[in-house]
């Protein structure tokens, strides 16, 4: 019988995942690995990017995208946030306005967006709600919409803006689509909240501030942990005892009266257990502050951030428990 499913199983039932993390954690990466999985697994998929400059597209061996969403693999569309163009579609999806150029309005366009708080951040989880609701013939566009989303300093404003705009705009248009955009934010079963990090002092800071922010200025709870980028264990488990006796213990001068040209060895051992612990200690951190269900993901170690990058991290996020 199979076994139970994985975090990662759980995840991709949701019809909305958002991932966020600090610079360098491997978000991008995640997401389109992610993709990549629902793909695989016969899911219609969009990714959307919320930063115009994304690099999404990169991981699939294709060129960047526009705002409308294009091919990327089999299975796999994507498509780029672009302010003037999430403006335009607002305006006339949104607020049932006909479409229209938006030059005549630019000065328009540019007071409003600037005078209603959260307006510019309700573009971004607009697309991402007409995305989710969108249907072709009846039957739902997409399966799966991944957000490679901002990063920990911009997200709880962007996700949380629209039931400030709620609160706000008291009525009308603009409230009603405020108010049904910030239910499906919220919302555990449709959308998941994806923290990303890595076991390093300050995006795991970053981390546990990040999700103490969600915790206390939104009704939004983050859905799982994903520790990324966690190096293999070079030495069995069961030997470490004997092996820190002989890096930094009662071993290491009888070894070294032995073997004088191995100082360097010693060293490399002190580097390796001392990365480990460190690791350790801060993956307990992360667990005791967020208690999250959390997939510890392997480093990948591969050169070259193309498909076959995207298709190797695929199989180590499969192979999580």
């Amino acid at each position: 019988m199979p076994g139970p499913p994985s975090l990662i199983d759980e995840l991709l039932q949701r019809r909305v995942l958002i991932l966020t993390g600090k610079g360098g954690v491997g978000k991008s990466t995640t997401s389109a690995a992610l993709a990549l999985i629902a793909a695989n697994r016969g899911k219609r998929v969009l990714i959307v990017e919320v930063d115009a400059k994304g690099n999404v597209p990169d991981f699939f061996d294709t060129k960047r995208v526009g705002y409308k969403y294009r091919r990327l693999h089999k299975n796999v569309w994507g498509l780029s946030m672009q302010p003037k163009a999430s403006m335009q579609e607002y305006l006339t999806l949104m607020l049932h306005l006909p479409g229209f150029s938006l030059k005549p309005m630019q000065g328009f366009i540019e007071y409003t967006s600037g005078a209603i708080p959260g307006l510019k951040e309700i573009l971004v989880t607009g697309k991402v709600y007409f995305e989710e609701k969108a249907t072709d013939d009846g039957q739902p566009r997409w399966d799966l919409v991944v957000v490679d989303g901002a990063p920990t300093g911009h997200i709880v404003s962007q996700l949380g803006a629209a039931r400030h705009l709620a609160a706000l705009v008291k009525s009308g248009p603009i409230h009603d689509q405020a108010v049904r955009i910030a239910e499906l934010l919220a919302d555990p079963v449709r959308t998941a909240v994806v923290l990303v990090t890595i076991a390093e002092e300050m995006p795991v800071s970053e981390t546990i501030d990040l999700a103490h922010r969600f915790a206390g200025e939104t009704d939004i709870k983050p859905a799982a942990l994903l520790l990324n980028q966690l190096q293999p264990e070079v030495v069995a488990v069961s030997e470490i005892p004997a092996f820190k006796r002989l890096v930094a213990g009662a071993g290491r001068q009888e070894f070294l009266t032995k073997y004088p040209e191995g100082e360097p060895l010693m060293g490399a051992g002190e580097m390796m257990l001392e990365a480990r612990d460190r690791s350790r200690h801060l993956g307990q951190l992360l667990q005791r502050s967020l208690k999250l269900p959390t997939a510890n993901v392997p480093y990948v170690f591969q050169r070259h951030h193309g498909f076959a990058f995207t298709r190797t991290m695929a199989k180590a996020l499969e192979q999580v428990e």
